[in-house]
C-alpha cells in the first residue's frame, strides 16, 4: 500500500509539471507575442516571450509550463507572488486568457482605433514613478547600447536630469525616478528620442521596438496618454518644423511672431480634429494645449538674446519689448497645469531670465552704490564686490516678488537661488536664499530647495580637507602638456578643458562617467581634466562632485594663456584628442552624448578599425 501511494504521488507530480511527451517545455513559439484585449479596456494586456511574461505592468518569470492539446498552462512568479495563466486558442487571431483574477478574449492584431480612453486622474504633487520596459530583439544592440536613458526636468533647481537604466541580457530594464508633478519625459535609445507621459505614483510598462516605433506598446497608468502622444508625434513634428523655424527666426520680430501664431493655430486645429476621436484622452487635450502655448511663447522669448545688446533705437527691439510687456501683464504664469508639458522647464527659465534681468540689475546696483562707495574710501575690493552682488540680487528678488503669489513665483524664486549655486557664487548663496525662502508658499518646492542648499553646504564642509596639491603644476603650459603626454605614453589621451561655472561641462562629466571605464579599456584612452578661470575652492567642489580624482589639473594664468594661444581656447567644454604616438589628431573632438556615438567618433578620429 505504501509503495502504491509513493508511485501515485510521482505520477501526479509528473502529470502536472510535464508535457504529454513527459518533458518539461518552455513556452511554445506558437503563442509567443503581444495580445490585446478585444474590449480595449486595458488594450495591450499580455506579452508572452520564451523566457518571461509581461502582465499587470510586471515581469513574470516562468516557473512551470504544461502544454496540453486544448490549452497551455503557465505558472508565473513575481517576487513572492505566484499566479496561473491558462491560454487557449479560439481562432487564428483570438485567444482566451484565464488567470487567477480574470478571463479575457485577446487578439494578436494591434488595431489601435478600438482603444478606449481610461482617463485616470493625474497629480501635480511630487512623487516617484516606476518605469519598466522590454526592448525587442535586444541582442542586436546590446554591445553598443548597454543602458537606456530617461530625461526629465526639475524646474525648481533649473536642472535637466538624466537617469540611466541597465538593460539585462533579455532586453529588460527597470528604474524609479522622482518627479515634481505629472509631466512628459523623454527616453533615448539608439540615439533616438521618444515621449512618455507619467504622473507621480504611476507604474508604466514599455514594449519598445527599435526598428519600428509603431510597434511600441504601453501598459499601466496613463498608457492611453502615451499612445496619444505616440500616434500624433509625426504630425506634431511636421507642424513644428525646426528648420523652418530657424529660417523664420532670422526675419523681423513681428513677422516671426505672425509665423509662430500661424503654427500654433494649425496645432490647435489638429488638436481639435484628433480630440474628436473616441480614444483621445482628456489629459492629452490639456497637454497638447499647454505644449502648443508654451512652445509659442518660448519661441518668441528666445528673441531676447537676439535683441539683447541693441538698446532702444532698433524698431525690432521695441517690438520685442512691447510683446514682453503685454505678455507679463496678461499671461497667467501661475497656471500649474502648464507643468504637464516638458516645455514648461524652458518657459520657466526664459521668463525667470526676464524677471531677473541680470545685466540691468547690476547696472542699477552700481548706480545705487556709487555714492556710498565714494564716501567710504576704506572699503576694500572684496567689500565693494560683496555690496554690489547683494544689491543686485536684492533688485532681482524684488522683480520676482512683484509677481502675484503662486507656484510660478515660487519656481522663479527657487531658480534665482539655483542660478547662484550653478554659477559657483558660494559667498552669495545664503544671502539670496534668505531673500526668498520665506516667500515660497508651496512647501514641496521649498523643501526641495532647502534640501539642495543643505546638501551643497554639507559638501562644501566635507571638501575643506580634500588634498589638491598633487593636482597643481607650476610648470609652463608647454612643459605641462609634454609631461601629460609622457606620463601616459602609448595611450590615447582626451584633454577635457572646463571651468567651474560651465553647465555644459557638468553635462559632459555626467555623460562620460556612465561609460568612462568601459571606454578607457576598449579604446586604450585616458581622460585628463584641465580646469581654467576658476578658484581652487570651486575647482575642488566640482572635481569631487563628478569624481574627477585622477589626472586633474587647475591651470594657472600662464598655463591658461598658453592653451588659449595655441589651441584658440575661448570657452568650454572643449576636447582635444591626442593619439598613442603623442600626436594631436583632433582639436575639436565631439561632445559626448552616449557610449556608441563617443566610441565611434573616437575610433574614427584615431583611424582605428
Amino acid at each position: 500500500m505504501k509503495k502504491f501511494l509513493i508511485l501515485f504521488v510521482i505520477l501526479f507530480i509528473t502529470s502536472v509539471s510535464c508535457s504529454p511527451s513527459g518533458k518539461t517545455v518552455k513556452i511554445p513559439e506558437s503563442i509567443q507575442g503581444n495580445y490585446f484585449d478585444i474590449n480595449a479596456d486595458d488594450f495591450w494586456v499580455y506579452s508572452i516571450q520564451e523566457d518571461f511574461v509581461i502582465s499587470d505592468c510586471k515581469f513574470w518569470e516562468i516557473k512551470k509550463v504544461v502544454d496540453k492539446k486544448k490549452f497551455i498552462k503557465i505558472v508565473l512568479v513575481n517576487n513572492n507572488t505566484q499566479k496561473n495563466l491558462v491560454v487557449s486558442k479560439i481562432s487564428d487571431n483570438a485567444f482566451q486568457f484565464k488567470d487567477d483574477n480574470a478571463s479575457r478574449i485577446c487578439k494578436t492584431s494591434n488595431d489601435r482605433s478600438g482603444r478606449i480612453a481610461r482617463n485616470l486622474p493625474f497629480t501635480l504633487q511630487p512623487g516617484s514613478v516606476t518605469i519598466l520596459g522590454f526592448i525587442k530583439n535586444y541582442e542586436k544592440y546590446k554591445t553598443e547600447y548597454p543602458v537606456i536613458e530617461f530625461t526629465y526636468n526639475n524646474y525648481v533647481l533649473t536642472k535637466e536630469n538624466s537617469e540611466y537604466a541597465k538593460i539585462d541580457s533579455l532586453g529588460r530594464f527597470a528604474l524609479r525616478m522622482e518627479l515634481l508633478s505629472a509631466q512628459d519625459i523623454m527616453y533615448k535609445f539608439k540615439n533616438e528620442l521618444h515621449n512618455l507621459f507619467v504622473s507621480p505614483g504611476d507604474s508604466i510598462m514599455l514594449y519598445f521596438d527599435p526598428d519600428g516605433e509603431e510597434n511600441t506598446n504601453y501598459q499601466g497608468d496613463h498608457s492611453d496618454v502615451c499612445y496619444d502622444m505616440q500616434e500624433t508625434y509625426n504630425t506634431r513634428c511636421i507642424l513644428n518644423d525646426a528648420r523652418e523655424d530657424n529660417r523664420q527666426f532670422g526675419k523681423p520680430f513681428n513677422e516671426y511672431k505672425r509665423y509662430r501664431e500661424t503654427v500654433r493655430n494649425n496645432e490647435l486645429d489638429y488638436l481639435q480634429q484628433y480630440s474628436e476621436k473616441p480614444y483621445c484622452t482628456e489629459i492629452f487635450k490639456i497637454w497638447y494645449d499647454k505644449t502648443s502655448y508654451l512652445g509659442y511663447i518660448e519661441g518668441l522669448l528666445k528673441c531676447n538674446l537676439k535683441y539683447h545688446n541693441l538698446g532702444d533705437k532698433n524698431s525690432e527691439k521695441r517690438a520685442f519689448d512691447n510683446f514682453v510687456s503685454n505678455f507679463k501683464a496678461e499671461v497667467n504664469m501661475n497656471d500649474t497645469l502648464a507643468a504637464l508639458s516638458g516645455l514648461y522647464f524652458f518657459y520657466a527659465l526664459s521668463v525667470s531670465e526676464l524677471l531677473y534681468d541680470f545685466r540691468n540689475a547690476y547696472k542699477e546696483a552700481h548706480l545705487q552704490n556709487k555714492k556710498y562707495i565714494s564716501e567710504n574710501e576704506s572699503l576694500n575690493n572684496n567689500e565693494k564686490l560683496k555690496l554690489l552682488d547683494e544689491t543686485a540680487y536684492k533688485i532681482m528678488a524684488n522683480n520676482v516678488l512683484s509677481m502675484s503669489p503662486g507656484r510660478f513665483r515660487d519656481i522663479a524664486c527657487s531658480n534665482l537661488v539655483a542660478k547662484v549655486l550653478d554659477n559657483r557664487q558660494t559667498d552669495n548663496v545664503e544671502y539670496v536664499y534668505t531673500l526668498v525662502k520665506d516667500k515660497i508658499d508651496y512647501i514641496p518646492y521649498l523643501d526641495i530647495l532647502t534640501g539642495h542648499i543643505n546638501d551643497f553646504q554639507g559638501k562644501e564642509k566635507a571638501f575643506t580637507a580634500f588634498p589638491v596639491n598633487q593636482w597643481h603644476s607650476g610648470e609652463s603650459g608647454e612643459v605641462l602638456l609634454k609631461s601629460i603626454v609622457n606620463k601616459d605614453k602609448g595611450k590615447n589621451i582626451i584633454l577635457d578643458f572646463w571651468f567651474t561655472g560651465c553647465g555644459a561641462c557638468r553635462i559632459g562629466f555626467k555623460a562620460i562617467n556612465v561609460f568612462k571605464k568601459e571606454v578607457e579599456s576598449e579604446a586604450n584612452v585616458v581622460f585628463v581634466y584641465l580646469c581654467f578661470n576658476s578658484s581652487e575652492k570651486d575647482w575642488k567642489f566640482v572635481s569631487n562632485e563628478f569624481d574627477l580624482l585622477d589626472r586633474n589639473y587647475l591651470l594657472n594664468s600662464d598655463q591658461t594663456a598658453f592653451f588659449k594661444k595655441n589651441f584658440s581656447l575661448s570657452g568650454a567644454p572643449r576636447y582635444i584628442l591626442i593619439n598613442s604616438d603623442g600626436k594631436i589628431v583632433d582639436v575639436n573632438f565631439k561632445f559626448p552624448k552616449e557610449k556608441a556615438q563617443f566610441v565611434h567618433d573616437l575610433k574614427s578620429s584615431l583611424q582605428l578599425d
